[in-house]
């Protein structure tokens, strides 16, 4: 669909454009924009919403398709997190990983090694989709980044128990990591 023929949808859960998204992210608000299946045409103009709104220091950019993000290399200091499918997650080559600031395995494949051998190359862990609390403790014990989740609640309960503390740092957006990194 064009973004006309978005516009002209009568539904009140209508899809929303980046554009719309990022203008109500507010100064603490994490995001990630996932390039599902990336176009080199338009790999660009996601980055330039990114810094037209400017968000670029609160969003992840993440894509199973590692070219796609090797492509947007030049553009501004965005933080980049290259998605492994489930058969991928299981032997993943840290050596060979880009120069991105993040992997994002399934997370059922992580494990101590697997954050132990990421740490070591100065990448942070994103696994994905963490939905359930016993396994976002498992994955907060081992030492991932942040957890990539579609249960931001459930997540939430497990990070920041009775009170508010703040037990680690996981939230369905993780801009963590080194700034600046580029593919």
């Amino acid at each position: 669909m064009t973004c006309e023929e978005l516009e002209q949808l009568d539904h009140p859960a209508g899809p929303a454009t980046l554009d719309a998204v990022l203008e109500r992210c507010s100064s603490s608000t994490r995001c990630v924009v996932d390039l599902k299946d990336p176009r080199p045409a338009w790999g660009g103009r996601v980055v330039d919403a990114i810094e037209r709104h400017g968000v670029a220091d609160r969003v992840v950019v993440q894509s199973f398709d590692r070219d796609a993000l090797v492509r947007l290399r030049g553009r501004p200091a965005l933080t980049y997190t290259t998605l492994y499918r489930r058969a991928e997650s299981a032997d993943i080559d840290i050596d060979a990983v880009p120069s991105f600031a993040a992997i994002g395995p399934w997370h059922v494949r992580v494990d101590a090694d697997l954050v132990d051998r990421a740490h070591a190359r100065g990448l942070a862990v994103h696994p994905w989709t963490v939905d359930g609390p016993a396994e976002a403790e498992r994955l907060l014990a081992l030492g991932v980044s942040c957890l990539i989740t579609n249960r931001p609640d459930v997540v939430r309960a497990v990070t920041r128990p009775s009170g508010g503390r703040r037990l680690a740092r996981a939230s369905a957006a993780c801009p963590a990591g080194r700034r600046g990194r580029r593919p």
